[in-house]
Protein backbone atom coordinates (compact mmCIF):
# COMPACT_ATOMS: atom_id res chain seq x y z
CA UNK A 1 0.00 0.00 0.00
CA UNK A 2 2.72 2.80 1.17
CA UNK A 3 4.47 1.59 -2.45
CA UNK A 4 0.88 2.57 -4.02
CA UNK A 5 0.84 6.28 -2.21
CA UNK A 6 4.62 6.55 -3.23
CA UNK A 7 4.15 5.89 -6.96
CA UNK A 8 0.57 8.02 -6.89
CA UNK A 9 2.10 11.11 -5.51
CA UNK A 10 5.02 11.17 -7.39
CA UNK A 11 2.62 10.83 -10.55
CA UNK A 12 0.59 13.47 -9.10
CA UNK A 13 4.13 15.74 -8.54
CA UNK A 14 5.03 15.07 -12.02
CA UNK A 15 2.05 15.85 -14.19
CA UNK A 16 1.67 19.46 -11.67
CA UNK A 17 5.79 20.00 -12.99
CA UNK A 18 4.01 18.91 -16.87
CA UNK A 19 1.33 21.80 -16.63
CA UNK A 20 4.40 24.08 -16.62
CA UNK A 21 5.59 27.37 -14.97
CA UNK A 22 4.92 31.27 -16.09
CA UNK A 23 6.96 34.61 -15.13
CA UNK A 24 4.92 37.38 -15.26
CA UNK A 25 5.63 40.97 -13.63
CA UNK A 26 3.06 42.47 -11.34
CA UNK A 27 2.82 45.42 -8.71
CA UNK A 28 1.65 46.02 -5.14
CA UNK A 29 -1.61 48.16 -5.11
CA UNK A 30 -2.49 50.31 -2.51
CA UNK A 31 -5.97 49.44 -0.53
CA UNK A 32 -9.33 52.22 -2.33
CA UNK A 33 -10.11 54.83 0.50
CA UNK A 34 -12.51 54.14 2.37
CA UNK A 35 -15.00 55.99 5.06
CA UNK A 36 -13.97 54.85 8.25
CA UNK A 37 -16.67 52.76 10.00
CA UNK A 38 -18.70 53.63 12.37
CA UNK A 39 -19.14 56.72 10.11
CA UNK A 40 -16.71 59.69 11.24
CA UNK A 41 -18.75 63.28 10.43
CA UNK A 42 -16.44 66.35 10.00
CA UNK A 43 -18.47 67.73 13.26
CA UNK A 44 -17.57 64.24 15.00
CA UNK A 45 -13.76 64.95 13.66
CA UNK A 46 -13.98 68.97 14.66
CA UNK A 47 -15.66 68.67 18.53
CA UNK A 48 -12.55 65.84 18.81
CA UNK A 49 -9.84 68.04 18.02
CA UNK A 50 -11.80 70.89 21.22
CA UNK A 51 -11.04 68.39 23.32
CA UNK A 52 -15.35 68.15 23.37
CA UNK A 53 -16.33 64.87 21.48
CA UNK A 54 -17.99 62.24 23.19
CA UNK A 55 -16.36 59.53 21.07
CA UNK A 56 -13.71 57.84 24.01
CA UNK A 57 -10.37 58.89 22.32
CA UNK A 58 -9.42 54.96 21.81
CA UNK A 59 -12.13 54.39 19.98
CA UNK A 60 -11.76 57.18 17.58
CA UNK A 61 -7.71 56.33 16.98
CA UNK A 62 -8.65 52.64 15.91
CA UNK A 63 -11.57 53.98 13.55
CA UNK A 64 -8.82 55.86 11.48
CA UNK A 65 -6.25 52.81 12.11
CA UNK A 66 -9.49 50.14 10.57
CA UNK A 67 -9.84 52.14 7.82
CA UNK A 68 -5.97 52.26 6.36
CA UNK A 69 -5.26 48.73 7.16
CA UNK A 70 -1.62 47.57 5.06
CA UNK A 71 -2.56 44.38 2.73
CA UNK A 72 0.55 43.56 2.63
CA UNK A 73 2.33 44.10 6.72
CA UNK A 74 5.50 42.63 6.11
CA UNK A 75 6.37 45.11 3.43
CA UNK A 76 9.14 47.37 4.53
CA UNK A 77 9.12 51.07 5.19
CA UNK A 78 6.27 53.38 6.77
CA UNK A 79 2.38 53.61 5.37
CA UNK A 80 1.72 57.77 5.11
CA UNK A 81 -1.96 58.07 5.98
CA UNK A 82 -4.69 60.09 3.51
CA UNK A 83 -7.52 61.72 4.01
CA UNK A 84 -10.74 64.13 3.14
CA UNK A 85 -14.44 64.59 3.58
CA UNK A 86 -16.41 63.13 1.17
CA UNK A 87 -20.45 63.14 0.81
CA UNK A 88 -22.50 60.86 1.28
CA UNK A 89 -21.86 57.72 -1.19
CA UNK A 90 -24.99 55.87 -2.94
CA UNK A 91 -23.75 52.51 -3.20
CA UNK A 92 -22.15 50.00 -0.99
CA UNK A 93 -21.53 45.92 -1.19
CA UNK A 94 -23.30 43.88 1.91
CA UNK A 95 -21.64 40.59 2.43
CA UNK A 96 -21.82 37.71 4.30
CA UNK A 97 -19.87 34.25 3.68
CA UNK A 98 -20.05 31.00 5.03
CA UNK A 99 -17.40 28.24 5.21
CA UNK A 100 -13.66 27.77 6.75
CA UNK A 101 -10.90 28.37 5.99
CA UNK A 102 -12.82 30.43 2.51
CA UNK A 103 -15.92 30.89 1.81
CA UNK A 104 -17.86 27.86 0.55
CA UNK A 105 -20.85 30.21 0.28
CA UNK A 106 -21.17 33.91 -0.19
CA UNK A 107 -23.79 36.45 -0.63
CA UNK A 108 -22.82 40.05 -1.93
CA UNK A 109 -25.87 42.80 -2.12
CA UNK A 110 -25.58 45.58 -4.46
CA UNK A 111 -27.14 48.24 -2.81
CA UNK A 112 -28.14 51.69 -3.71
CA UNK A 113 -28.78 54.41 -0.53
CA UNK A 114 -29.63 57.75 -0.73
CA UNK A 115 -26.96 57.61 2.24
CA UNK A 116 -24.89 54.72 1.92
CA UNK A 117 -22.72 54.77 4.77
CA UNK A 118 -25.65 55.26 7.21
CA UNK A 119 -27.72 53.00 5.23
CA UNK A 120 -31.03 55.24 4.63
CA UNK A 121 -33.48 55.21 1.74
CA UNK A 122 -33.03 52.36 -0.13
CA UNK A 123 -33.52 52.21 -3.93
CA UNK A 124 -35.48 49.87 -5.55
CA UNK A 125 -33.54 48.03 -8.60
CA UNK A 126 -35.54 46.78 -11.43
CA UNK A 127 -34.94 44.38 -14.76
CA UNK A 128 -34.45 46.23 -17.45
CA UNK A 129 -35.03 43.46 -20.53
CA UNK A 130 -33.39 46.11 -22.95
CA UNK A 131 -30.10 46.07 -21.30
CA UNK A 132 -27.05 44.46 -22.93
CA UNK A 133 -26.54 41.03 -21.58
CA UNK A 134 -23.48 40.65 -18.96
CA UNK A 135 -20.37 38.74 -20.49
CA UNK A 136 -18.30 36.01 -17.95
CA UNK A 137 -17.37 37.75 -14.81
CA UNK A 138 -19.16 40.99 -15.32
CA UNK A 139 -21.48 42.85 -12.72
CA UNK A 140 -23.97 45.48 -14.09
CA UNK A 141 -22.49 49.13 -14.24
CA UNK A 142 -25.96 50.45 -13.05
CA UNK A 143 -26.84 48.10 -9.87
CA UNK A 144 -30.39 49.98 -9.86
CA UNK A 145 -31.07 48.78 -14.12
CA UNK A 146 -29.93 44.62 -14.23
CA UNK A 147 -30.14 43.23 -17.46
CA UNK A 148 -30.86 40.10 -18.51
CA UNK A 149 -28.79 37.68 -16.03
CA UNK A 150 -29.14 33.41 -16.62
CA UNK A 151 -30.43 32.54 -12.75
CA UNK A 152 -27.85 29.88 -12.85
CA UNK A 153 -23.53 30.49 -14.34
CA UNK A 154 -20.77 28.67 -13.78
CA UNK A 155 -17.99 31.24 -13.63
CA UNK A 156 -14.40 30.27 -12.98
CA UNK A 157 -14.17 27.80 -9.93
CA UNK A 158 -17.36 29.34 -9.01
CA UNK A 159 -21.38 28.42 -9.30
CA UNK A 160 -23.48 31.88 -9.76
CA UNK A 161 -27.25 32.25 -8.63
CA UNK A 162 -28.10 35.41 -9.56
CA UNK A 163 -32.02 35.81 -9.02
CA UNK A 164 -33.99 39.55 -10.70
CA UNK A 165 -33.83 41.79 -7.87
CA UNK A 166 -37.56 41.65 -8.37
CA UNK A 167 -37.19 38.48 -6.20
CA UNK A 168 -34.60 39.88 -3.44
CA UNK A 169 -36.38 43.21 -2.05
CA UNK A 170 -35.49 45.11 -5.04
CA UNK A 171 -31.41 44.71 -4.61
CA UNK A 172 -29.24 42.61 -7.25
CA UNK A 173 -27.66 40.06 -5.18
CA UNK A 174 -24.89 37.64 -5.89
CA UNK A 175 -24.57 33.80 -4.42
CA UNK A 176 -21.49 32.45 -5.01
CA UNK A 177 -21.28 28.76 -4.17
CA UNK A 178 -17.48 27.24 -4.41
CA UNK A 179 -16.49 23.92 -4.47
CA UNK A 180 -13.02 23.85 -4.50
CA UNK A 181 -13.33 25.86 -0.42
CA UNK A 182 -15.27 22.21 0.15
CA UNK A 183 -12.51 20.60 -0.54
CA UNK A 184 -10.19 21.80 2.39
CA UNK A 185 -12.07 20.93 5.29
CA UNK A 186 -12.39 17.56 3.08
CA UNK A 187 -8.76 17.08 2.98
CA UNK A 188 -8.61 17.68 6.71
CA UNK A 189 -10.73 14.95 7.39
CA UNK A 190 -9.43 12.86 5.33
CA UNK A 191 -5.62 13.29 6.89
CA UNK A 192 -7.09 12.96 9.92
CA UNK A 193 -8.92 9.51 8.99
CA UNK A 194 -5.52 8.24 7.98
CA UNK A 195 -3.61 9.83 10.58
CA UNK A 196 -6.37 8.03 13.44
CA UNK A 197 -5.98 5.15 11.08
CA UNK A 198 -2.34 4.53 11.73
CA UNK A 199 -2.84 5.21 15.28
CA UNK A 200 -5.44 2.84 15.62
CA UNK A 201 -2.49 0.03 14.32
CA UNK A 202 -0.20 0.91 16.53
CA UNK A 203 -2.49 0.63 19.35
CA UNK A 204 -3.98 -2.29 18.12
CA UNK A 205 -0.40 -4.31 17.78
CA UNK A 206 0.04 -3.55 21.54
CA UNK A 207 -3.41 -5.36 22.41
CA UNK A 208 -5.91 -2.86 22.52
CA UNK A 209 -9.29 -3.57 21.61
CA UNK A 210 -10.53 -3.54 18.54
CA UNK A 211 -13.84 -2.58 18.51
CA UNK A 212 -13.29 0.65 21.21
CA UNK A 213 -10.21 1.98 18.63
CA UNK A 214 -12.71 1.63 16.13
CA UNK A 215 -15.30 4.04 18.39
CA UNK A 216 -12.45 6.62 19.29
CA UNK A 217 -11.11 7.11 15.51
CA UNK A 218 -14.91 7.71 14.72
CA UNK A 219 -16.06 10.04 17.28
CA UNK A 220 -12.45 12.21 16.49
CA UNK A 221 -13.63 12.65 13.01
CA UNK A 222 -17.12 13.37 14.11
CA UNK A 223 -15.22 15.74 16.36
CA UNK A 224 -13.23 16.99 13.85
CA UNK A 225 -15.96 17.68 11.67
CA UNK A 226 -17.99 19.45 14.38
CA UNK A 227 -15.02 22.23 15.12
CA UNK A 228 -14.74 22.86 11.07
CA UNK A 229 -18.52 24.01 11.32
CA UNK A 230 -18.06 25.62 14.44
CA UNK A 231 -15.42 27.50 12.51
CA UNK A 232 -17.55 28.27 9.69
CA UNK A 233 -20.30 29.30 11.54
CA UNK A 234 -17.72 32.25 13.03
CA UNK A 235 -17.13 33.36 10.27
CA UNK A 236 -20.64 33.63 8.85
CA UNK A 237 -21.37 36.47 11.25
CA UNK A 238 -22.17 39.87 8.46
CA UNK A 239 -19.81 41.85 7.88
CA UNK A 240 -19.72 45.68 8.45
CA UNK A 241 -20.36 47.40 5.26
CA UNK A 242 -17.66 49.03 3.90
CA UNK A 243 -18.37 51.87 1.89
CA UNK A 244 -14.84 52.76 -0.49
CA UNK A 245 -14.59 55.75 -2.09
CA UNK A 246 -13.77 56.55 -5.88
CA UNK A 247 -11.13 58.92 -6.64
CA UNK A 248 -9.36 59.98 -9.63
CA UNK A 249 -6.08 58.19 -9.88
CA UNK A 250 -3.17 60.25 -11.27
CA UNK A 251 0.29 58.69 -12.32
CA UNK A 252 3.81 59.91 -11.72
CA UNK A 253 6.77 59.53 -13.42
CA UNK A 254 7.21 57.63 -16.75
CA UNK A 255 9.19 54.20 -17.30
CA UNK A 256 12.30 53.82 -16.39
CA UNK A 257 11.94 55.98 -13.85
CA UNK A 258 9.82 54.78 -10.67
CA UNK A 259 6.13 54.69 -11.72
CA UNK A 260 3.60 55.68 -8.62
CA UNK A 261 -0.26 56.78 -8.60
CA UNK A 262 -1.77 59.58 -6.36
CA UNK A 263 -5.00 60.25 -5.15
CA UNK A 264 -6.86 63.31 -6.59
CA UNK A 265 -8.92 65.23 -3.08
CA UNK A 266 -6.74 63.26 -0.50
CA UNK A 267 -4.99 65.35 1.63
CA UNK A 268 -1.68 63.25 3.18
CA UNK A 269 -0.72 63.53 6.76
CA UNK A 270 2.57 64.52 8.70
CA UNK A 271 1.84 61.33 11.05
CA UNK A 272 3.17 58.27 9.65
CA UNK A 273 0.79 54.87 10.48
CA UNK A 274 3.06 53.68 13.19
CA UNK A 275 3.06 56.82 14.77
CA UNK A 276 -0.55 57.06 14.88
CA UNK A 277 -0.43 53.17 16.29
CA UNK A 278 1.36 54.77 19.73
CA UNK A 279 -1.29 57.47 20.27
CA UNK A 280 -3.03 55.92 22.54
CA UNK A 281 -0.36 56.20 25.16
CA UNK A 282 -0.50 59.94 25.35
CA UNK A 283 -3.24 61.31 27.28
CA UNK A 284 -3.94 63.73 24.31
CA UNK A 285 -3.33 61.19 21.37
CA UNK A 286 -6.90 61.38 19.64
CA UNK A 287 -7.01 65.08 19.86
CA UNK A 288 -3.34 65.39 18.21
CA UNK A 289 -5.13 63.26 15.55
CA UNK A 290 -8.12 65.09 15.00
CA UNK A 291 -6.39 68.38 14.74
CA UNK A 292 -4.15 66.71 12.16
CA UNK A 293 -7.01 66.00 9.95
CA UNK A 294 -8.93 69.14 10.49
CA UNK A 295 -5.30 70.76 8.88
CA UNK A 296 -4.48 68.69 6.37
CA UNK A 297 -8.10 68.43 5.31
CA UNK A 298 -10.80 70.54 7.30
CA UNK A 299 -11.09 73.57 5.02
CA UNK A 300 -14.35 71.66 3.11
CA UNK A 301 -17.63 73.49 2.30
CA UNK A 302 -20.84 71.37 2.98
CA UNK A 303 -22.87 70.69 5.97
CA UNK A 304 -20.56 69.51 9.11
CA UNK A 305 -23.13 66.17 9.84
CA UNK A 306 -23.21 65.01 6.55
CA UNK A 307 -19.71 65.13 5.29
CA UNK A 308 -17.80 61.74 6.33
CA UNK A 309 -13.74 61.15 7.40
CA UNK A 310 -12.24 59.07 4.37
CA UNK A 311 -9.03 57.07 4.73
CA UNK A 312 -6.52 55.41 2.70
CA UNK A 313 -3.18 54.21 3.17
CA UNK A 314 -0.02 54.88 0.80
CA UNK A 315 3.41 52.29 1.03
CA UNK A 316 6.32 54.21 1.04
CA UNK A 317 8.04 50.83 -0.81
CA UNK A 318 6.96 49.87 -4.15
CA UNK A 319 7.89 47.45 -6.59
CA UNK A 320 11.11 47.72 -8.96
CA UNK A 321 8.88 46.28 -12.09
CA UNK A 322 12.34 45.72 -13.70
CA UNK A 323 13.49 43.18 -11.29
CA UNK A 324 10.41 41.94 -9.40
CA UNK A 325 8.57 38.95 -11.01
CA UNK A 326 5.73 36.18 -10.16
CA UNK A 327 6.13 32.75 -11.24
CA UNK A 328 3.43 30.11 -11.56
CA UNK A 329 5.01 27.23 -11.06
CA UNK A 330 1.54 24.96 -11.59
CA UNK A 331 -0.23 28.16 -13.11
CA UNK A 332 -2.11 26.18 -15.17
CA UNK A 333 -3.42 24.60 -12.28
CA UNK A 334 -2.46 26.90 -9.56
CA UNK A 335 -1.65 25.40 -6.41
CA UNK A 336 2.11 26.77 -6.34
CA UNK A 337 3.82 30.56 -7.04
CA UNK A 338 7.03 31.88 -6.21
CA UNK A 339 7.43 35.54 -6.45
CA UNK A 340 10.66 37.86 -6.49
CA UNK A 341 10.86 41.26 -4.90
CA UNK A 342 12.60 44.42 -5.23
CA UNK A 343 11.63 47.00 -3.06
CA UNK A 344 12.30 51.01 -3.95
CA UNK A 345 11.72 54.12 -1.91
CA UNK A 346 8.16 55.79 -3.35
CA UNK A 347 9.78 59.38 -4.63
CA UNK A 348 7.23 61.56 -2.75
CA UNK A 349 8.57 59.68 0.25
CA UNK A 350 12.56 60.56 -0.43
CA UNK A 351 14.86 59.77 -2.42
CA UNK A 352 14.27 56.95 -4.66
CA UNK A 353 16.53 54.19 -3.58
CA UNK A 354 16.68 50.17 -2.49
CA UNK A 355 14.72 48.90 0.46
CA UNK A 356 15.54 45.65 2.35
CA UNK A 357 13.04 43.73 3.58
CA UNK A 358 12.58 43.25 7.65
CA UNK A 359 14.74 40.34 8.76
CA UNK A 360 12.83 37.19 9.56
CA UNK A 361 10.81 34.45 7.86
CA UNK A 362 7.28 35.16 8.49
CA UNK A 363 4.34 33.43 7.47
CA UNK A 364 0.35 34.57 6.26
CA UNK A 365 -2.75 33.46 5.24
CA UNK A 366 -4.83 35.66 3.09
CA UNK A 367 -8.11 34.54 1.36
CA UNK A 368 -7.15 30.54 1.32
CA UNK A 369 -3.37 31.74 0.13
CA UNK A 370 -0.83 30.56 2.67
CA UNK A 371 2.82 32.35 1.83
CA UNK A 372 6.09 32.16 3.51
CA UNK A 373 8.56 35.25 2.87
CA UNK A 374 11.99 34.70 2.90
CA UNK A 375 13.57 38.03 3.16
CA UNK A 376 16.85 38.88 1.09
CA UNK A 377 20.24 39.51 3.00
CA UNK A 378 20.03 43.25 2.03
CA UNK A 379 18.19 45.32 -0.33
CA UNK A 380 19.80 44.24 -3.73
CA UNK A 381 19.05 40.90 -3.35
CA UNK A 382 15.10 39.74 -3.76
CA UNK A 383 12.50 38.84 -0.84
CA UNK A 384 11.05 35.03 -2.44
CA UNK A 385 7.15 34.65 -1.46
CA UNK A 386 6.12 31.12 -1.56
CA UNK A 387 2.80 30.57 -1.85
CA UNK A 388 0.37 27.57 -2.23
CA UNK A 389 -3.76 27.90 -2.97
CA UNK A 390 -5.28 25.76 -0.18
CA UNK A 391 -8.38 25.48 -2.21
CA UNK A 392 -6.14 23.46 -5.09
CA UNK A 393 -4.09 21.90 -2.55
CA UNK A 394 -7.29 20.05 -0.91
CA UNK A 395 -8.60 19.59 -4.20
CA UNK A 396 -5.54 17.55 -5.33
CA UNK A 397 -5.65 15.58 -1.86
CA UNK A 398 -9.71 14.75 -2.38
CA UNK A 399 -8.62 14.04 -6.40
CA UNK A 400 -5.49 11.58 -4.96
CA UNK A 401 -7.76 10.26 -2.25
CA UNK A 402 -10.58 9.35 -4.82
CA UNK A 403 -7.85 7.80 -7.49
CA UNK A 404 -6.75 5.75 -4.92
CA UNK A 405 -10.29 4.47 -3.95
CA UNK A 406 -10.96 3.57 -7.64
CA UNK A 407 -8.02 1.42 -8.08
CA UNK A 408 -8.38 0.50 -4.50
CA UNK A 409 -11.71 -1.47 -4.76
CA UNK A 410 -11.76 -3.55 -8.08
CA UNK A 411 -8.15 -5.14 -6.80
CA UNK A 412 -9.77 -5.87 -3.52
CA UNK A 413 -12.83 -7.56 -5.81
CA UNK A 414 -10.20 -9.53 -7.75
CA UNK A 415 -8.17 -10.83 -4.50
CA UNK A 416 -11.10 -11.89 -2.67
CA UNK A 417 -12.94 -13.63 -6.25
CA UNK A 418 -9.54 -15.51 -6.31
CA UNK A 419 -10.04 -16.82 -2.65
CA UNK A 420 -13.42 -17.90 -3.57
CA UNK A 421 -12.02 -19.63 -6.18
CA UNK A 422 -9.04 -21.22 -4.36
CA UNK A 423 -11.28 -22.33 -1.52
CA UNK A 424 -13.77 -23.97 -3.75
CA UNK A 425 -10.66 -26.22 -5.15
CA UNK A 426 -9.65 -26.82 -2.28
CA UNK A 427 -6.76 -24.74 -2.04
CA UNK A 428 -4.71 -22.40 0.17
CA UNK A 429 -6.34 -19.29 -0.09
CA UNK A 430 -2.88 -17.67 0.24
CA UNK A 431 -0.49 -19.72 -1.63
CA UNK A 432 -2.54 -21.84 -3.91
CA UNK A 433 -1.25 -24.99 -2.85
CA UNK A 434 -3.46 -28.14 -2.68
CA UNK A 435 -4.98 -28.96 0.62
CA UNK A 436 -7.46 -31.57 -0.37
CA UNK A 437 -6.35 -33.99 -2.48
CA UNK A 438 -9.37 -34.92 -5.57
CA UNK A 439 -8.91 -38.57 -4.23
CA UNK A 440 -9.57 -38.17 -0.48
CA UNK A 441 -12.60 -38.38 0.92
CA UNK A 442 -13.60 -34.97 3.03
CA UNK A 443 -12.76 -35.40 6.72
CA UNK A 444 -15.63 -36.30 9.39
Amino acid sequence: MATGWALAVAGVVAWLLARGAQSNRFRLSDPFPAIVPPVLSLDDVRRTAEGGSPIPPMEFIERVLQACEPARPDIPGTMAVEVAFVPPAARRIESRGFGWPTDWMRRDRHCVYEDAVRGTGLKQARTNPAGRPLGMHEIPSDPLLIPPIPRWRWEGRQLLYRPPPEETGGVFTSTAISPPALAVPAAVLLLLWFATGALQWYLRRRGAGERRLRVVRLLVIAGAALVIVGLASLRSAPQPPRVWVSTKMTQVGLPPAPVYWTREGFARLSLRRHEIERLPAAPDGAQRLAKEIMQAAGATSGAPDSLYLAVGGASEAMLDQSLSRTTGITYRFPVLSVKREYYVRRPDFGPSEPLAHAPGVTTRAFRGLFSVVFPGADANQPTLVLSASLEMVGMLLVGLWLVWLAAWYPLVGVALWRIARREARGLCPRCGYPVVMPDQPPAT
